[in-house]
């Protein structure tokens, strides 16, 4: 699948998260069974043009991975299970929170990722975002300094995910923030392109330039 990407996407460099480039940005988790909470949302339904989030699943806090991920991986830190999925091309925007997110790929997607430290002045060139290929069932652990945003579905399909963070991120703030802050939810940062009309409606900084990055699956 990479490599028919790859010949759709000739100014992609796409690669796998199993590459050594991956390591800048997070690590392939190889240690847990994440099979019960891919059973719990394999068949939850998604929006075939747009996106749909949910923070917390609450039917994930009496499973055991949520106390193992809670103790081993956060470090006895309270956390939150959610669900992603839909139907995305377009870089968009790129977020960031204050600990690591682990995202599971419930079917296959491509997610497109910049470091924190390449933003410069207020503004990320879109040339310094990095491509990566997730096959279905494999989880990834973003570090905190990684910017990242929806994955990319593969084909003319959707893409599903699971989505596991600290406690509380992504929800609305208790406060409205100033006017371009990059602040936009809890424990999230959030920078758009000019092109992404949805964010750029709903109040969010403006401050990739840059080819607003799509992905050809056909």
């Amino acid at each position: 699948m990479i490599e028919k990407l790859q010949a759709l996407n000739p100014k992609l460099n796409i690669k796998s998260v199993d590459s050594p480039e991956f390591s800048r940005y997070g690590r392939v988790l190889t240690e847990y069974d994440f099979s019960e909470l891919i059973d719990l949302m394999k068949d939850y339904p998604v929006p075939t043009t747009t996106n749909t989030y949910i923070p917390e699943v609450e039917a994930t806090r009496d499973l055991p991975i949520h106390a193992l991920l809670s103790q081993q991986l956060y470090g006895e830190m309270p956390i939150q299970i959610g669900f992603g999925g839909g139907h995305c091309l377009t870089l968009n925007a790129l977020e960031w929170h204050k600990g690591n997110e682990v995202d599971v790929a419930i079917t296959d997607w491509v997610v497109m990722l910049a470091q924190l430290q390449d933003i410069k002045d207020g503004q990320l060139n879109s040339a310094d975002v990095q491509t990566f290929y997730v096959k279905q069932g494999q989880a990834i652990e973003m570090y905190d300094t990684t910017l990242h945003y929806s994955p990319c579905n593969v084909n003319d399909d959707v893409f599903k995910m699971i989505v596991i963070l600290p406690k509380n991120t992504n929800f609305p703030l208790d406060k409205k923030p100033a006017k371009n802050d990059l602040l936009v939810a809890k424990n999230k940062w959030l920078i758009a392109h000019a092109d992404a009309s949805s964010e750029v409606e709903r109040g969010a900084y403006v401050g990739i330039v840059g080819e607003n990055l799509r992905l050809l699956v056909s």
